[in-house]
C-alpha cells in the first residue's frame, strides 16, 4: 500500500466526523468484535471441533 498524498490525507480529515459520541460508538463497537473474535478462537484452540446450536 502507498502512502496517502498530502491532499487525500487533508480531504480524510476533513470528511471524518468530529463528534464524539459518534467515534465512542465506533471504538465501542470495534471492541466488541475484537473480544468476540477473541473468544470464538479460544473456543477454536480449546476445541478440536466447535459445536455450534441455535
Amino acid at each position: 500500500m502507498t502512502q496517502p498524498t498530502e491532499d487525500e490525507t487533508e480531504d480524510a480529515l476533513a470528511k471524518a466526523s468530529a463528534d464524539r459520541k459518534d467515534q465512542g460508538d465506533i471504538a465501542a463497537d470495534d471492541a466488541g468484535a475484537t473480544a468476540i473474535a477473541h473468544r470464538v478462537q479460544e473456543a477454536m484452540e480449546d476445541d478440536d471441533e466447535v459445536h455450534c446450536t441455535d
